[in-house]
C-alpha cells in the first residue's frame, strides 16, 4: 500500500488538464477524453514498467491536457540499448491497447462508435509518438540509435535538426 501511495504521489496533474476535463463533461465530450487518456495511459505506464525493470527512478508522472509525461531518471545514463528498450515500450503498447480495445467492444463496455474512436486514437497515439520531434519517443529512439555511430554532441545537433524541420512541415 505504502509503493501506491508513493507512486500516486509523483503523478501532477497540470491545471489546464482538469479545465479541459471540466469543459469536456460540460460539454458532453468525456467519453473520446476518457478513451484518450486511457490509452495515453497505457502508452506512459508501459515506460514506467520496462524502466522499473531496469531499476530506473521514475520521479514523476505529469498530466497534461495532451498526454502523459513520465520524467524517468537515469535513461541517458544506462547503455543506449536498455534506452531504445524502455522507450519503444510506449509505441509497443499499440498492440497491448489493442487488445484492451477488442476486448471491451466484447464484453460490451464500449459501443461500437466508442470501438472505432478508440482504435483511431490508438493509432494516432501510435504515430505521433513515433514522430521525430524532440521530446517524443521517435527523437529520442533516433538519439539513441545514432549514438551507436557517432558522437553523442553530432547526435544532439541531428536531431534538433531534424526535429525542427519536421515541426515546421507539419
Amino acid at each position: 500500500m505504502k509503493k501506491l501511495l508513493n507512486f500516486l504521489a509523483k503523478i501532477h496533474i497540470h491545471i489546464f488538464t482538469i479545465l479541459v476535463c471540466l469543459l469536456a463533461f460540460i460539454t458532453g465530450r468525456f467519453v473520446p477524453l476518457f478513451i484518450y487518456f486511457f490509452i495515453a495511459s497505457i502508452h506512459e505506464i508501459s515506460h514506467i514498467v520496462v524502466a522499473k525493470i531496469f531499476r530506473l527512478k521514475v520521479n514523476k508522472i505529469e498530466v497534461y491536457p495532451f498526454g502523459l509525461s513520465a520524467n524517468i531518471d537515469s535513461l541517458n545514463k544506462i547503455h543506449s540499448l536498455k534506452s531504445i528498450i524502455v522507450l519503444l515500450a510506449g509505441p509497443l503498447s499499440y498492440f497491448l491497447s489493442k487488445i484492451l480495445i477488442i476486448l471491451s467492444l466484447k464484453i460490451d463496455i464500449i459501443s461500437y462508435n466508442s470501438y472505432q474512436l478508440a482504435n483511431e486514437i490508438n493509432l494516432l497515439i501510435l504515430l505521433f509518438n513515433l514522430l521525430p520531434i524532440w521530446p517524443l519517443d521517435g527523437s529520442k529512439i533516433l538519439f539513441y540509435l545514432l549514438s551507436f555511430f557517432i558522437s553523442l554532441k553530432k547526435c544532439y545537433y541531428f536531431v534538433i535538426i531534424l526535429s525542427f524541420l519536421s515541426t515546421i512541415s507539419l
